[in-house]
């Protein structure tokens, strides 16, 4: 059964942080649908050439809230102060076109934990909606398999009240107080301090969830990217995320918690900068917003330097994630793990975007900010 969403007392409710521009809502519809073929064997081959580390991996999983892929260097942006994700990418699989269920934080992170989409999970908006308790979500599945778990997320958008931290021991949602009509947060450097504190506590096998807030509207980097980037503050906000992730790994690598690890990076959705009318997000559906960089790295599990043409969604993460860990995803999930995909061993379909099982992506927040009617492509 579908599960309904469960509402958030009143008192809880967050203020977004942003107005979007609502000179007009228009929709683009796009045919978004899922690769052929079930899920992969949870004994997939390593690479040819490689030795697959003994034993379940830990996981590294880094969100990069409102990231367009468009905007980073390894995607092919000239404009991009993006070192440490580049660097990833060349170490690992990127994922060409990925796209996010739902142009705002909540919902696309409830789909990326569950590997469902909004009109299964039931989280549809910001600050309204908490995630089922009975829905199984990649925390509690790695944790019932003897993980150990911790998360450090940037904005109280994704307190624990929502839900979100099912399966985690720990869900570090600790944030200064947020200015009027603003979502608490804390910028990245502090979550890289909370991350490494809190990954020194983990013994391997690990889940670590890192939320990096910063892209997120209004765009204020601090030095020196607020000079380097005085004209495209944005692209401030991600160098600015892109060092702190780099901090965060090298943190991680120089305490040997890297050793065999997964990392994987992705955007809960993107950025419209204008486009179509649309200031930020959370109202249209367009490629601007939904679209979104997904980076995974497995040395010994995964090929290096590997571009994956095959279309790819936020709900495939979950799946993919616990196939490398050794775990079977539940049935029935609207995502499919992409591991064969990104080892090679499964063909690109002739349309890359084309997949065979509808996807859909979907914003409340047009009825709820503008007037109209909730879109959906």
């Amino acid at each position: 059964m579908i599960p309904g969403p469960s509402p958030v007392p009143a008192r809880l409710r967050l203020v977004p942080r942003w107005l979007s521009v609502c000179t007009f809502v228009g929709t683009a519809l796009a045919v978004l649908g899922g690769c052929g073929g079930g899920r992969d064997s949870d004994t997939a081959p390593a690479p040819e050439g490689a030795t697959a580390p003994a034993g379940p991996p830990s996981i590294v999983l880094v969100s990069l809230d409102t990231t367009r892929a468009d905007r980073l260097g390894c995607y092919g942006y000239a404009g991009a102060e993006t070192p440490t994700l580049d660097a990833l990418a060349a170490a690992g699989v990127v994922f060409e076109e990925t796209s996010s269920p739902a142009p705002i934080t909540l919902p696309a992170h409830a789909s990326l934990m569950t590997g469902l989409g909004p009109h299964r999970h039931g989280v549809r908006d910001n600050g309204l909606h908490r995630l089922p308790d009975d829905l199984d979500t990649l925390g509690t599945i790695l944790r019932a398999r003897g993980y150990a778990t911790a998360a450090v997320v940037g904005a109280a958008v994704l307190d624990r009240q929502y839900g979100l931290d099912a399966g985690f021991a720990t869900w570090d949602d600790r944030m200064g107080g947020g200015a009027l009509l603003a979502i608490p947060e804390r910028d990245a450097a502090a979550v890289t301090d909370a991350a490494l504190a809190a990954a020194a506590d983990l013994e391997p096998p690990f889940l670590l969830f890192v939320h990096y807030f910063d892209p997120h509207a209004d765009y204020r980097p601090p030095p020196p990217f607020a000079e380097r980037f005085r004209d495209r503050p944005y692209d401030g906000e991600i160098a600015f995320v892109d060092r702190e992730l780099g901090r965060l790994l090298d943190g991680l690598r120089a305490a040997g918690a890297l050793d065999g690890a997964v990392v994987s990076v992705v955007a809960d959705h993107g950025e419209s900068l204008g486009e179509h009318g649309e200031r930020a997000h959370g109202v249209l559906l367009y490629r601007s917003t939904l679209r979104v960089p997904w980076i995974l790295s497995a040395p010994g599990r995964l090929p290096a330097g590997r571009r994956v043409a095959t279309f790819a969604r936020l709900t495939d993460v979950m799946p993919t994630l616990v196939e490398l860990a050794g775990a079977s995803a539940p049935s029935g999930l609207d995502g499919t793990s992409l591991v064969a995909a990104a080892r090679g061993t499964a063909a690109t379909p002739d349309t890359p975007w084309l997949r065979s099982s509808p996807s859909s992506a979907t914003t409340p927040t047009a009825g709820r900010r503008c007037g109209a009617s909730p879109t959906a492509a």
